[in-house]
């Protein structure tokens, strides 16, 4: 019985859909982190970014991650360090920001809320308060034009200028809230500018983190990297890509990936078919002259019993009593019994001589047959 069946296509089209993927991921994400350039981000390179102070951070203290998920749900996590420059907050982000930091949150405000934003002042120096513990080895710090900070009567000023505080601590229930004057201070081209500004940074960062997981916020970018990106290019780039994964997989199912396969099944063999395998089986070992001597002896024996003479005795006088009881034909049985002495003993005979050679024996052994039965 045959029956044809479809050679499956799943691993190949496993793979291929795995590097299809692979692909539409790469370029969605080049595509997403292409429209954050220019924004306060730290994927972004350009001057307003943080790419730098985000790979300096990451180099210098460990357990440092991006934070893309709603900032309310960074604030449900388990107390850490959160870095953020976000400018404008919600009532409830902010109710949400303190009961996090009573937990013992440190919360890093890179841009300060609206209330406590001062007027611009002029470019001018700030130096640490050396009465901060573990601060009395920062270095001083030069600040471009930027607005100024308004501290809180619960505020404690960490650098402060001749115009008054630049970068503030709080302390909230177990927790720490420290707050920056501007945003641009720690941006790809003000820590070009002026490298210290990473260092105070770092070592901020490292007193306050007390070896806990440290997250730079990126969700109030997320809105508009999607805003951008609803109508670039990536996602033209995207729609081809699944609408080739689609016709690869309708194709691969429609079509046999290869020839058919025969499934072969277990079928009764006919007297023919094992007398043929038999046959060739011999054929291919070269054992037509052990079936002709099978035959010669079966003959010689029946001979014997017939004639009743001893084993050992010579073929002549075999034919010679053969004849004598009345059998016929001891001319042809001598020259059968010669011919068949002779290929024993090394006459070469091809396969129609060997077949018609046994085919003569065997007809003198059905003539004995009965005598060997007695």
């Amino acid at each position: 019985m045959r029956i044809k069946r479809k050679i499956p296509g799943f691993f190949l089209i496993l793979l291929t859909l795995l590097a299809l993927s692979t692909l539409l991921v790469t370029s969605l994400w080049l595509a997403e982190n292409s429209q954050r350039q220019g924004l306060p981000s730290i994927y972004s390179a350009d001057d307003l970014g943080y790419v730098a102070a985000f790979k300096v951070l990451k180099r210098t203290v460990r357990r440092v991650y991006s934070g893309e998920g709603p900032l309310l749900r960074q604030f449900q996590a388990e107390p850490g360090v959160i870095i953020t420059a976000r400018e404008s907050w919600t009532k409830k982000e902010k109710e949400e920001a303190a009961r996090w930091m009573e937990r013992g949150g440190v919360l890093i405000l890179l841009s300060p809320f609206p209330e406590e934003r001062g007027e611009d002042r002029p470019e001018r120096s700030a130096t640490v308060d050396t009465a901060w513990k573990g601060f009395s080895d920062l270095p001083g710090i030069s600040i471009k034009a930027s607005p100024g900070l308004v501290i809180q009567p619960a505020d404690h000023a960490i650098y402060a200028s001749i115009y008054g505080s630049e970068i503030a601590v709080r302390r909230v229930g177990e927790g720490r809230r420290i707050v920056f004057g501007s945003r641009d201070w720690l941006t790809n081209a003000a820590l070009q500018e002026n490298p210290s500004l990473s260092a105070v940074f770092i070592k901020l960062v490292a007193l306050y983190s007390g070896g806990n997981r440290i997250v730079w916020d990126e969700s109030f970018n997320i809105p508009v990297v999607q805003r951008r990106f609803r109508f670039s290019w990536a996602w033209l780039y995207a729609g081809i890509q699944l609408v080739l994964v689609g016709i690869l997989y309708v194709f691969s199912n429609g079509r046999r990936l290869g020839p058919p396969i025969d499934i072969v099944t277990d079928s009764p063999l006919t007297l023919r078919d094992y007398l043929l395998s038999l046959a060739d089986f011999y054929r291919r070992a070269r054992g037509g002259r052990l079936i002709l001597e099978s035959l010669f002896g079966d003959l010689r024996l029946r001979l014997l019993r017939r004639t009743g003479l001893n084993p050992t005795v010579d073929d002549s006088r075999l034919v010679e009593a053969y004849h004598r009881m009345g059998g016929e034909n001891p001319k042809r049985l001598s020259e059968l019994l010669t011919n068949a002495r002779r290929c024993l003993n090394g006459l070469s005979l091809d396969e129609k001589e060997l077949f018609r050679l046994g085919k003569t024996i065997d007809g003198f052994r059905k003539e004995l047959e009965q005598y060997v039965t007695r």
